[in-house]
């Protein structure tokens, strides 16, 4: 029984000490001040309606730009597979 009351005291006395305010404060939790002046502050306002993308124009751009890669691709890859050819036959 002593020795619980013991062991009690010495938790109580321990925890006790860990709560002692420090007489001096470190340099490191001193707070500091910020100065804050009219310039430094801006006001920024939302008044647009929408949100999101502003979309313009056609579907019919987009797939006629779509078609004229398609045919430009189609034409490198035959001017490509002409030239394999020619260097072929003047090999031969």
């Amino acid at each position: 029984m002593l020795r619980r009351v013991l062991i009690a005291m010495l938790c109580v006395f321990a925890l006790a000490a860990c709560n002692k305010p420090d007489s001096k404060p470190d340099a490191e939790t001193v707070e500091r001040t910020l100065l804050i002046s009219a310039e430094d502050l801006v006001a920024v306002q939302n008044n647009s309606l929408a949100m999101g993308a502003v979309i313009t124009g056609t579907v019919q751009a987009a797939r006629d730009l779509r078609r004229q890669f398609f045919l430009l691709g189609t034409a490198l890859r035959e001017a490509e597979a002409s030239q394999r050819w020619r260097k072929k036959e003047s090999r031969q």
